[in-house]
């Protein structure tokens, strides 16, 4: 399917396609985030900031396994290229699970908001 769908475009892989995604969306969930201390009362902000990072979190996934699928792809590349994509793909695999991570915190802040205020405000802070 990812081959039809490149087949399509002028691009070599999906990957520079699907790399912008979480990382908007990151910042995008952070400023709703910021928005929601700053009016605390305003509800939707809150809640779209956990659905967006969850949005974040499963676009860090596409995005790191077409980087993969991507660089599995690429012929043979001098010794720095090769070092280069490596680096590459571990500070990918880095910024994925710090990515998780911070969708799990906020929806863990965002289920012990119902019964805690002051937990969830932990738990926000920490995900930020």
């Amino acid at each position: 399917m990812i081959d039809a769908l490149i087949s399509q475009t002028s691009l070599p892989s999906i990957h520079p396609a699907v790399v912008h995604f979480p990382i908007a969306l990151a910042a995008t969930a952070l400023l709703a985030d910021l928005l929601s201390l700053i009016i605390p009362r305003w509800k939707p902000s809150l809640e779209a900031a956990v659905w967006i990072y969850v949005l974040a979190a499963i676009g860090g996934i596409a995005s790191f396994l077409s980087g993969r699928n991507a660089a599995a792809s690429v012929g043979a590349i001098s010794g720095a290229a090769e070092a280069a994509m490596s680096d590459h793909a571990d500070l990918a695999l880095t910024a994925v699970v710090l990515l998780q991570l911070a969708a799990l915190l906020r929806l863990l802040g965002w289920f012990l908001s119902r019964s805690s205020n002051r937990a969830a405000w932990i738990v926000t802070a920490a995900s930020i």
